[in-house]
């Protein structure tokens, strides 16, 4: 699948105007190339000891790959979030990132609980692509056994404008599970020591998200 990520700056209100299901039929009906849509925020509950990103929530809208040529088209509409799209976003995103989406362990809509999405960058020295295979063929199956994960995402971002070139998701029960799976030895050390290898470890930032309703 290819995906487009709308990610919106802390306000003092949400930027969603709807709930999911509802935000779901206008916005598919709206833009003809999105097959389906979610909608996340960051939830009071963060990993002690890390920064969160400067998101409050995600607006993610996915395509079918045979709707590629659509993508860009559809990435600039969303960022204007004007027309029928402003009753469903109540402003326009602080950031729009897209590319193909790899869903590594889990199923799209077998997740549940807390959600944490991880944007970041490549080693400064190294190619975008060797970044995207080493992502996906190495740390993939390292990352696919983080300890009680529902679902592991890779969304490999190419656009010429973007600002990461990575987003990864990771889907927990509940927070204690997400609590305890970041502390764990797989991911500080198995996980973290291969992301030394393909990841600029400056460029991390992240943020803890549940679905709206």
């Amino acid at each position: 699948m290819l995906k487009i990520y709308a990610l919106f700056g802390e306000e003092d209100m949400s930027p969603f105007k709807l709930e999911s299901a509802a935000a779901a039929e206008i916005v598919k009906r709206e833009l003809g190339a999105v097959h389906d849509y979610r909608q996340f925020l960051r939830t009071d509950e963060q990993f002690d000891g890390l920064q969160p990103a400067p998101y409050f929530g995600s607006a993610e809208f996915w395509l079918k790959p045979e709707r590629a040529s659509e993508l860009q088209d559809t990435a600039a509409a969303i960022a204007e979030a004007s027309g029928a799209l402003a009753v469903v976003l109540g402003r326009k995103p602080d950031l729009i990132e897209h590319g193909a989406e790899h869903n590594i362990t889990g199923t799209h809509r077998g997740d549940s609980g807390y959600k944490c999405t991880f944007l970041f960058n490549r080693k400064p020295a190294m190619a975008l692509a060797d970044f995207h295979h080493h992502w996906l063929h190495t740390h993939g199956p390292i990352a696919g056994k983080t300890q009680d994960a529902q679902r592991y995402v890779q969304s490999h971002i190419d656009a010429p404008d973007r600002t990461f070139d990575g987003v990864t998701e990771l889907f927990w029960p509940d927070y204690p599970t997400a609590v305890a799976s970041m502390a764990s030895e797989q991911m500080r050390v198995d996980q973290a020591t291969d992301a030394q290898n393909f990841v600029d470890g400056g460029s991390l930032t992240l943020f803890l998200g549940a679905e709206t309703p």
